[in-house]
């Protein structure tokens, strides 16, 4: 999120998750990591992992960083 007064970019939860696994990953592409979501599924909020989810596997942040999701990353959700 960026708070409109400080002009600061924070992480949301799934961002800081997938960014400290890619940190980590690199030099581990045998470890298998998977991130999974528990609960309610919000459509707009699906709407935007469209692009890491789909073919590409690229998570953009609308501060406009870029994060690929790596092949040894697995996403699962439970409804």
């Amino acid at each position: 999120t960026l708070n409109p007064t400080t002009r600061e970019w924070n992480d949301r939860l799934f961002a800081h998750i997938l960014c400290k696994i890619v940190n980590v990953v690199r030099g581990e592409s045998s470890k298998r990591h998977w991130i999974i979501f528990d609960g309610n599924v919000n459509p707009e909020w699906v709407e935007n992992l469209n692009s890491v989810l789909g073919d590409n596997k690229l998570l953009t942040l609308p501060n406009g960083e870029r994060l690929n999701l790596p092949p040894n990353v697995r996403i699962m959700f439970e409804v």
